[in-house]
């Protein structure tokens, strides 16, 4: 079965924050993961699971009420992260509730690791599950975001807009970037910095004038 085109905003420069980032779609106000369907479409297009893995998690999802508890488990976990990189954000205490979540997704992807033939020369270390548990797919979402709380010097932001919910690794040299998107938030609000300033240019030579007279 082809895979869907990646259809997802990936402006976290991490995993975990590009999962949370699915809260958001501007074509939909319910964002970019609304079925069990959306979920693998998202850890295929993150290179978390690959074709192969994705249609066993597809046949194993293939009972409706199944799917909707592992969807729903999904949310859960994107919930739990998000709660936890805002208290990483804000140098609190991770939230013990979230930690749970995460902890249990990790539980459920027992295996081991791998050395696979890539080439005749050359092997990849891969992961290999020994679980039925569909929540193992979650996984690479869970371990991901777990290294990123565990990393102290781990520069998560929020965007500086107010009214944006997306989050991001700051990676770059500086250290300073503010904006999920340049081009987007960025730029909104370098124009409303400037309608403020226009205005308040205009405020006071109205005002001014109004004196003069």
């Amino acid at each position: 079965m082809n895979e869907p085109p990646d259809r997802f905003y990936r402006i976290g420069n991490h995993l975990a924050t590009d999962f949370v980032n699915t809260v958001y779609d501007p074509e939909h106000p319910a964002g970019s993961l609304r079925s069990a369907k959306d979920v693998i479409a998202f850890l295929v297009a993150t290179g978390s699971i690959d074709a192969a893995a994705a249609t066993e998690l597809r046949r194993a999802l293939s009972d409706g009420s199944v799917a909707k508890r592992w969807f729903e488990r999904a949310l859960t976990l994107r919930g739990a992260i998000t709660e936890s990189l805002i208290a990483l954000e804000a140098r609190r205490a991770l939230p013990q509730a979230a930690l749970g979540h995460m902890n249990d997704v990790l539980r459920a992807a027992a295996g081991y690791e791998s050395l696979v033939s890539r080439t005749p020369t050359a092997y990849d270390l891969q992961f290999v599950f020994v679980t039925a548990d569909p929540a193992a797919a979650l996984a690479p979402v869970a371990r991901a975001a777990a290294e990123l709380l565990a990393n102290s010097r781990s520069r998560v932001r929020k965007c500086a807009n107010p009214e944006c919910v997306r989050h991001f690794v700051d990676d770059s040299r500086t250290g300073r970037r503010r904006w999920c998107e340049m081009a987007v938030c960025g730029n909104r609000a370098k124009v409303t910095a400037f309608l403020e300033r226009k205005r308040s240019t205009t405020a006071k030579r109205t005002s001014t004038v109004d004196k003069r007279t």
